[in-house]
């Protein structure tokens, strides 16, 4: 093992409390002492490690515990939307934890908002048993990033002109960064990319986060487009023709967000008796294969694209990002992708249509994490690599056969076994990729499947991805 992945190892073992003293390292890694020995020297002259005043018990001579540097520290991460927010803890040691989701009307305003956001920062502090030293919040709206300040919010009533980081300072003591959340996911899907081997980097990007609203945002080289005000963008107000007549909340008529955000797609579903409560229930109908929902989506996934296929022509990016919940839904990526093929002209090596991708949910918590200037937080070291399931069921059945294919017909794999099916597994880009392995279920060209395997496996799969906890995404 390389030198640095040892330090990384006894690094990761220390701070998540899985080992404490020098034999709990090498009891847990098999390491030589002398190697253990050396890496603890090394990580507390880097100021990583430090050696507790107390003593521990090892049946032996009394070994010296091991804590993180008190420096260290941890970061919360906090993405607020229109109906919903996120909070995710993140440290050195164990990289950007798994986020608690919160439900929270951001039109009750600030108040009420943040007080919900710190008491689930201070409970995950004290489940995590770490320190929080402070917080990066990513917020819908137009933000001035240089005086912390939400401006002219069209869906934010109360918050317009609100310093939120001082804000926050106010409520806990502890110092907070505030960015749109657009900005943000632009800048986390571009230093994510640029940390992975073997994926080319996409530094000068259009991003769309395409959710309750519709934001953007535009990198060069990497470097975020503020424009005057921090409002470059902001292209949810845009007005489209087959928007024209449509109230906006902003006050104007005909925007953009009117005909192809989460919210007009469930208020025109509810015009034809089809009422989904929120965007959860949305997406779980579209999942669901609603040809209404699916239609609806697409059409307003291919409007957004007719939009921003004039940004792409003007700009040329290197590539568009689409986030956002509706990224998860194929049908309005599909849509998108369909317009700008459609409208914008092909370049002499790929063009930027080409380059459509739905991104990782935690992309925008890692772009607050880079914009954060604490010394102490280096984002190296916070990286995580995606998360993704596998799992499937795999026949080609016909209904021109009697045959019924039972399980007997089925190879099934789970763990290990199923993951030994893919040859590229060891190679450079799937090292960077923490495989799920869930369970695979393949057979011959048969018949209908027997109801009691195919209801079987169904159950599996789910909870396994239930017990997966969050995930980047699912391969078949």
């Amino acid at each position: 093992m390389a030198t640095h992945d040892v330090d990384e190892t006894v690094l990761t073992l220390i701070g998540s409390g899985q080992a404490d003293t020098r034999p709990a390292i090498v009891k847990q890694t098999g390491l030589a002492p002398s190697t253990i020995s050396a890496a603890v020297s090394r990580l507390v002259e880097a100021g990583k490690v430090a050696e507790a005043d107390e003593s521990v018990s090892t049946g032996g001579r009394r070994a010296r515990r091991l804590v993180t540097s008190d420096g260290a520290g941890a970061l919360a991460l906090v993405e607020l939307g229109a109906h919903h927010g996120l909070v995710a803890l993140t440290d050195p040691t164990r990289g950007i934890g798994a986020a608690s989701s919160l439900l929270i009307d951001i039109a009750e305003g600030p108040q009420v908002v943040l007080d919900a956001v710190m008491e689930e920062v201070f409970r995950q502090e004290e489940a995590a048993g770490v320190r929080v030293g402070g917080l990066a919040l990513a917020v819908p709206g137009p933000v001035d990033a240089e005086r912390s300040r939400v401006i002219r919010p069209a869906r934010m009533p109360g918050w317009d002109g609100i310093n939120v980081a001082e804000a926050v300072t106010e409520q806990s003591g502890l110092p907070a960064l505030i960015e749109n959340d657009a900005r943000a996911g632009a800048i986390g899907e571009s230093v994510y990319r640029r940390r992975l081997e073997g994926v080319a980097p996409i530094d000068t990007l259009i991003y769309i986060k395409a959710g309750s609203a519709i934001g953007g945002a535009y990198l060069v080289e990497g470097v975020p487009q503020v424009g005057q005000g921090g409002l470059a963008g902001d292209i949810s107000h845009i007005p489209v023709e087959a928007a024209a007549g449509r109230p906006c909340k902003c006050g104007n008529v005909g925007c953009l967000e009117t005909i192809a955000s989460a919210d007009s797609i469930r208020a025109d579903l509810a015009a034809t008796g089809l009422v989904y409560e929120n965007n959860a229930q949305l997406l779980a109908a579209a999942r669901d294969g609603i040809p209404e929902v699916a239609t609806a989506i697409r059409q307003a996934g291919t409007l957004l694209g007719h939009s921003v296929a004039h940004l792409v022509s003007f700009l040329a990016p290197q590539g568009v990002i689409v986030g956002g919940a509706l990224s998860a839904v194929d049908a309005f990526t599909a849509g998108v992708r369909a317009a700008l093929h459609q409208s914008c002209l092909p370049l002499d090596h790929g063009t930027p249509r080409d380059r459509i991708v739905s991104i990782r949910a935690r992309s925008r918590a890692l772009g607050t994490l880079h914009t954060y200037p604490l010394e102490d937080l280096k984002g190296e070291s916070l990286m995580t690599k995606p998360r993704i399931a596998v799992a499937g069921i795999h026949i080609e059945s016909s209904t021109f056969t009697p045959y019924i294919s039972t399980a007997d017909d089925f190879i099934v794999t789970r763990g290990e076994e199923l993951m030994d099916r893919f040859y590229w597994r060891d190679e450079d880009w799937a090292t960077q990729i923490e495989w799920i392995p869930v369970l695979h279920s393949r057979a011959l060209p048969g018949g209908v499947v027997e109801r009691g395997a195919y209801d079987a496996w169904k159950a599996e799969i789910l909870e396994g991805l239930a017990a997966a906890g969050p995930l980047d995404g699912l391969f078949f």
